[in-house]
């Protein structure tokens, strides 16, 4: 496929479908393939040689071309410098980072900072409830409250746990599937879709790091959903009791 020749729309169809599968298999977002595309028209990356270091600076290769067809074996190249590309830049941030830690090492966080810290993001929490506002740190409290003897029904029933998270999971996909930015693609999202409504799917081997993303997601907004309404209900109850203290003083 270096430079095919469509005889009509159905042989156009099935070109693309087959580009989109392959590009698939490189577990690359649609906005990091558009950007993996732009840089190689831009001649900002340089075939990908396993035999050799890949460094910008360094590395001696050809630029990648790009021709106006669907070549998979273009695609193949330009994807795998992209994300070479990007594996060097996060090295690099990463090495910056070390760096920046050696000669500003950081100070640790004593006792009471972390108090005090504490203490702010809960007031923060309560602060979103009476305002009717979202909190995405509500979780943090989880394991507090579950030591307090919090959820008793929700941590001691695991099938409603199952059954809890694979609602989330779904609600999660069908966001997913409306927004233009997405953190899984139309393959993953489709299989993912599948096997939340249906027990006995069985999904791809290489869809499983996507199901292991949304199922850390899904566990995540389920624990912020429960401590959410949990501290909602225990400060109507406060209130609603010096209500009735106030009425029966009056």
């Amino acid at each position: 496929m270096l430079a095919p020749r469509f005889d009509g729309d159905a042989d156009k169809k099935a070109a693309g479908l087959e580009w989109i599968s392959f590009c698939q298999g490189f577990r690359l977002t649609a906005p990091e393939i558009i950007e993996a595309y732009t840089m190689a028209l831009k001649k900002e990356l340089k075939i990908f040689d396993e035999n050799k270091a890949y460094k910008s600076s360094e590395y001696e290769g050809e630029f990648i071309k790009v021709y106006p067809n669907l070549s998979l074996i273009t695609a193949g190249e330009i994807l795998k410098a992209y994300i070479e590309h990007k594996r060097i830049d996060k090295q690099l941030e990463r090495g910056k980072n070390m760096i920046e830690k050696f000669l500003n090492p950081p100070i640790p966080e004593t006792k009471e900072q972390r108090k005090e810290r504490h203490l702010k993001l809960w007031e923060q929490l309560k602060y979103s409830i009476l305002e009717n506002k979202k909190c995405t740190h509500a979780f943090l409290f989880y394991e507090a409250l579950v030591k307090k003897g919090a959820f008793k029904n929700f941590v001691g029933n695991e099938a409603a746990q199952t059954v809890v998270i694979k609602q989330k999971m779904h609600r999660i996909l069908v966001i997913e599937s409306e927004n233009k930015k997405t953190i899984f693609n139309r393959n993953e999202i489709f299989h993912l879709k599948l096997l939340c409504k249906s027990k006995d799917y069985v999904l791809p081997d290489v869809i499983d790091f996507a199901l292991n993303r949304l199922k850390g997601m899904a566990i995540v907004e389920v624990k912020n959903d429960l401590v959410y309404n949990h501290v909602k209900k225990q400060i109507k109850k406060i209130n609603d009791e010096s209500e009735n203290r106030q009425s029966e003083k009056s």
